[in-house]
């Protein structure tokens, strides 16, 4: 069974145990998220989620299997690899990139992270020595919501990062 499928697994055991909330799914959506960190090592969840395109400077986020394992007892530990791929492509190349793929990513995803995408954004996005070693950020499956992101966060982004981001379509 690859990740993608254990992942799954664990997210339908997790929801068979636990009747699906209509309303305050927020929480629920963390806890799920916290029991599936728990079962599965956190350096396989990061590697396969968050990790260096294979000869070139970017830096590649997978929300779409993030998601799964996302919560406030993972928080530092996506927060330190990201940096550490960051340290390997700066010795590496003098700068990096991030390409982030978006899929599914929702304002209630937003709300839910808030305080990752507050840390991201107040060291990759802001006046800091890794922000200037940022060329680009590209976004990939851009939300519909992405006007109303990026307002929520705009007192996190330095006018210099903004213009590093790209919203890159996908045929």
């Amino acid at each position: 069974m690859n990740l993608e499928e254990q992942l799954n697994s664990y997210k339908n055991q997790f929801y068979s145990e636990n009747k699906k909330n209509s309303f305050f799914k927020s929480k629920q959506k963390l806890d799920c998220a916290t029991v599936i960190s728990k079962k599965i090592p956190i350096d396989k969840l990061l590697s396969n989620s968050i990790y260096i395109i294979p000869n070139s400077a970017f830096i590649y986020i997978d929300y779409p299997i993030l998601k799964h394992f996302i919560c406030p007892e993972t928080y530092d530990a996506v927060s330190e690899h990201i940096l550490q791929l960051n340290k390997i492509i700066v010795n590496a190349y003098g700068y990096f990139n991030i390409r982030v793929d978006l899929k599914s990513f929702t304002i209630t995803a937003a709300q839910r992270y808030s305080h990752l995408i507050q840390k991201f954004c107040g060291l990759y996005l802001n006046e800091t020595e890794e922000s200037n070693n940022i060329q680009t950020i590209q976004i990939y499956n851009r939300p519909t919501v992405m006007e109303i992101l990026l307002n929520m966060f705009s007192p996190f982004i330095s006018k210099e990062s903004r213009n590093k981001v790209e919203f890159i379509k996908q045929n």
